[in-house]
């Protein structure tokens, strides 16, 4: 498959969504449904809410996920042992 600008991978798609007529065009000319609509990311805090619209402004897909850095991880701390010395 080759991509719109000769350099980014493409995928396996069942349908697309995209406010671009060029990116429109690209998939329905390999085959895929393409039709308007628009993703909208709203990030407030650790949040992100990533929402698909048809161009109806049907609500089709809604995701919310925790962003950022993730906490350090806790880690029990050992006690090195040396080996048991036999007398002879």
């Amino acid at each position: 498959m080759d991509p719109p600008d000769g350099e980014t991978p493409g995928g396996w798609w069942t349908h697309y969504l995209a406010s671009s007529e060029r990116v429109r065009r690209y998939a329905a000319a390999r085959g895929v449904p393409a039709a308007i609509g628009e993703t909208r990311l709203d990030l407030r805090g650790d949040q992100l809410i990533a929402e698909t619209r048809a161009a109806d402004g049907t609500l089709l897909i809604r995701v919310t996920a925790r962003v950022g850095t993730p906490a350090p991880r806790r880690t029990t701390a050992t006690t090195a042992t040396s080996p048991a010395t036999t007398a002879s």
